[in-house]
């Protein structure tokens, strides 16, 4: 073991030394690898009440766990979609949750309509999730995109509650102007 002299002059072992500034720059369950989020609706929810929403999605994306909840959005799952408003401030969430909403429009779409509703705004872009511009490589699924504007045009006008009709409204003007360009 190498020595090291410390500030304190007093002399310690280079393995000592590191586990030391380890425990004083990480706390233990970072410098453990322990730090995760149980993929359920209810354990993001808690993480996202307890580190916050950017903490939240880094954890799932470090973890490999950020394409399955997205899959879960993608596939119209109403409590999943609901999830949607708070993981969008997590940073490179905003993107990938709009492009899920977008496809669970033809699925679910009172649910992502309320969504929208609930964002007010904030991160989710309407512009982005009510496009009829198809969102995954058309080559790779050419029958689902076929008519793919109208299908969700048609998903959306069929959305009856009240609560939901100005985001319904704002939605089916956006798709009526048919695809957006860059995204």
């Amino acid at each position: 073991m190498i020595p090291f002299v410390f500030p304190s002059c007093r002399l310690i072992g280079l393995g000592s030394f590191l586990t030391l500034m380890s425990a004083l720059l990480c706390p233990p369950a970072i410098a453990a690898g322990a730090v995760s989020v149980e993929p359920t609706v209810s354990g993001i929810q808690s993480s996202i009440q307890a580190r916050g929403a950017k903490a939240t999605v880094a954890v799932l994306m470090r973890n490999d766990r950020w394409w399955g909840i997205v899959t879960r959005i993608r596939d119209g799952e109403t409590a999943w979609i609901e999830l949607a408003p708070a993981l969008s401030a997590g940073e490179g969430a905003a993107y990938d949750l709009a492009n899920a909403l977008s496809y669970a429009l033809l699925r679910n779409a009172p649910a992502v309509l309320a969504a929208l509703n609930a964002d007010h705004g904030a991160a989710l872009d309407l512009a982005r999730v009510c496009n009829s511009r198809y969102p995954y490589p058309i080559k790779a699924f050419p029958r689902e995109a076929e008519g793919y504007g109208e299908k969700r045009s048609a998903a959306v006008a069929a959305v009856d509650d009240p609560a939901l009709s100005q985001v319904k409204s704002a939605c089916l003007t956006a798709l009526a102007r048919g695809p957006s360009r860059g995204y």
